[in-house]
């Protein structure tokens, strides 16, 4: 009994199971070739059987189209699309916690488990794709993306709450607590929205003589990276009306002696200060 590999040398042995030969099975690449087994008997007479079979001994190759690298993501588990390149494709899989758990999938694009996305904690997550194709080899990709679920937190140094102002918009200065701020932005009273930079400067005086005299809010607003928005308000007052003083006595052109005057007035302001 012997055999070949695509009528190349032929190889004996005995018995009816075995490996083919290895060196010889090196020679062929990727692709078909056909194993051809003979047996001949006393007579001379001889007989053959072939098989054809592929040979793959290429890794799955994978291409990751989203989610990009360094992208941000709160609390909804993100969605995925990926490329495969591989003739003989088995099956697919990922995982967000070094193999700890591992998540199949069918397809190309999918969303990342939502149970598994909210195990894994804030920051910088690494998700691995896998595929392996029929004859066990296994391909691999990652890609790192942040996960940041929490609001941005604002406090408002100035201006204080019920704090009164003129005709000349006041200023503002704030703190935020957020490691991967994208923007911000205020409105008064929920009217246009206001961006600025920074953490300090001045209302928009355009805005500010919109409003009448009176309480009103003033609401900041900060969004982060993954979409999350914080914000945080002040009331206070703006008082364009200067006091009105109306004096009963001293009467006009009245006379006095050595002794001081009284005096009594009304002062109409509900913002008196001095």
């Amino acid at each position: 009994t012997w055999y070949s590999l695509d009528g190349g040398v032929n190889f004996l042995f005995s018995g009816l199971t075995g490996t083919i030969n290895q060196t010889e099975w090196d020679k062929f690449g990727e692709g078909d070739l056909t194993i051809t087994f003979y047996a001949n008997d006393s007579a001379g007479n001889i007989g053959s059987a072939g098989v054809l079979i592929y040979k793959d001994i290429n890794i799955p190759q994978i291409i990751i189209n989203t989610p990009l690298a360094n992208e941000f993501f709160g609390s909804t588990a993100p969605n995925f699309d990926i490329s495969i390149i591989e003739p003989n494709l088995h099956s697919s899989w990922y995982t967000l916690d070094g193999g700890l758990t591992n998540i199949t999938f069918i397809g190309l694009t999918g969303t990342i488990n939502q149970t598994e996305w909210n195990n894994v904690g804030e920051g910088a997550i690494t998700i691995t794709f896998y595929a392996n194709d029929t004859t066990g080899n296994i391909g691999h990709a990652d890609v790192t993306i942040y996960k940041d679920s929490i609001d941005p937190q604002i406090v408002i140094n100035a201006p204080l709450h019920e704090e009164n102002f003129g005709t000349i918009a006041p200023n503002f200065d704030i703190a935020i607590t957020e490691l991967n701020l994208d923007s911000t932005w205020y409105n008064i009273e929920g009217g246009l929205n206001i961006t600025f930079s920074g953490l300090t400067g001045t209302i928009n005086q355009t805005e500010w003589e919109k409003i009448g005299d009176g309480g009103f809010y003033i609401t900041f607003y900060a969004n982060d990276s993954a979409g999350n928005i914080g914000s945080t308000w002040v009331l206070i007052v703006k008082d364009t009306s200067i006091p009105q003083i109306t004096i009963y006595t001293p009467l006009e052109n009245g006379f006095f002696g050595i002794n001081a005057p009284d005096f009594n007035i009304d002062i109409e302001e509900s913002n008196l200060n001095s």
